[in-house]
């Protein structure tokens, strides 16, 4: 072998015998050394890539919309999966468009649970960003006010309505009560704390909406909830 390339791509000059190893095989060769040296890819790319440390918070949001239902304590049923796989595809659209939008990795819905001072259904998640060492550190104010502006000052995210003032970012409400929504969550955490101050409490009200439809006919089927037409 007279002259040989590198892998990655230098020549050589000056010629020594020695054994050289390509693409797993052994051999011995002259070889031409240059005086020029080139690192490889490798170290150059560990050499840039910096050590990233992962962070979390906690979020926390009503939906006023929902109503906190048997299927959606249940992680196995098909309504927790899907209203979990919804949510965290809205919320990882708000903070992706948010000032740590650099750094977010995802958040994870760790469960729902009724809000007995308001109405609707809380949402708790566990929120996650990684940062180096030229990262700044997390603000929860700012991220709260991102929040709020990407959902109209707290009122919709995506399909659902928002109770206005229920968001928590880390603990952090801009109500300025005192609370003890968690800032962590374990898988088996059980959450039943409620704000202390609360929206004004609204009453519901029924109504009846009536409509025929003439391409289905009336069975006896449809009279009984039990059964798998009706």
């Amino acid at each position: 072998l007279p002259n040989i390339t590198a892998v990655h791509g230098s020549t050589y000059s000056s010629t020594s015998a020695t054994e050289v190893i390509i693409l797993g095989v052994e051999t011995t060769a002259e070889v031409k050394y240059s005086t020029t040296s080139v690192s490889s890819p490798l170290t150059e790319t560990t050499a840039l890539k910096a050590a990233i440390t992962y962070q979390a918070f906690t979020a926390n949001i009503t939906i006023t919309n929902m109503q906190l239902t048997a299927d959606l304590n249940d992680s196995n049923s098909s309504a927790y999966n899907a209203t979990v796989a919804n949510l965290t595809e809205l919320l990882d659209q708000v903070f992706r468009k948010s000032s740590i939008s650099a750094r977010f990795i995802g958040c994870q819905i760790k469960g729902f649970r009724l809000e007995s001072a308001m109405n609707g259904m809380t949402v708790d998640a566990l929120c996650t960003i990684g940062n180096d060492s030229t990262s700044p550190a997390f603000d929860r104010v700012q991220v709260y006010r991102d929040f709020s502006q990407a959902t109209k000052n707290i009122t919709v995210l995506g399909l659902y309505i928002l109770q206005p003032d229920s968001l928590y970012v880390d603990g952090y409400n801009e109500k300025g009560t005192t609370t003890t929504v968690p800032t962590s969550y374990n898988e088996k955490t059980t959450v039943t704390s409620v704000p202390t101050t609360m929206m004004p409490t609204v009453s519901l009200q029924d109504f009846t909406i009536n409509i025929t439809i003439t391409n289905i006919q009336f069975s006896a089927d449809l009279n009984n909830s039990a059964s798998p037409v009706y």
